[in-house]
């Protein structure tokens, strides 16, 4: 026979799963307006490069989907990550970057939400912190963004021949995989 606490937990996870799929629903209603510019990989690379990322991009579509800068951060409004617990290798930042880049594709279709490898430095002393996972975003105005939901949910715009700084950190994108 069950418990009491088997019984409430199996309640929970029915109750919560019902919430997750009607939240999913309205998401996905939310944003199927959207009018996204469709471009190849090819034309995906190009951009990568003329923000000054001439480095490895690894691909799994054939069609890529942009929408603007703006629309972008109504949806990084959506990521509610911040409210989950960091726990190291057990759900740290390569976890975060790729169900980033896995929800804006889920609930709205766009894979332009690479999840990027790197490093971060101390901007101020250069001294080097740690290897790290984020997101790098290309927009319908070819411009990229990268975004770390684990930096203050910061952003800052990439630019060729410019350091990519967020708060206190620089980093160093090593290879982006888009998805």
């Amino acid at each position: 026979m069950a418990t009491n606490q088997e019984q409430v937990n199996t309640i929970a996870r029915k109750f919560g799963i019902s919430l997750i799929n009607m939240g999913i629903k309205f998401v996905q209603s939310a944003f199927a307006g959207l009018k996204p510019k469709e471009i190849s990989f090819g034309d995906l690379k190009t951009y990568c490069v003329n923000a000054g990322l001439d480095i490895p991009t690894n691909q799994f579509d054939y069609k890529y989907y942009l929408v603007s800068w703006e629309t972008w951060q109504m949806l990084l409004d959506l990521v509610i990550l911040d409210k989950a617990l960091y726990i190291g290798e057990k759900r740290d930042c390569d976890n975060f970057a790729f169900l980033i880049s896995g929800l804006a594709s889920f609930l709205t279709g766009l894979n332009t939400c690479g999840a990027a490898l790197g490093f971060v430095y101390n901007r101020n002393t250069g001294a080097p912190i740690a290897g790290h996972y984020f997101n790098i975003i290309v927009c319908s105005d070819g411009k990229l963004y990268c975004y770390d939901v684990l930096n203050s949910n910061g952003w800052c715009q990439i630019e060729k021949g410019k350091p990519i700084i967020i708060e206190n950190w620089e980093y160093k994108i090593k290879n982006i995989t888009f998805f």
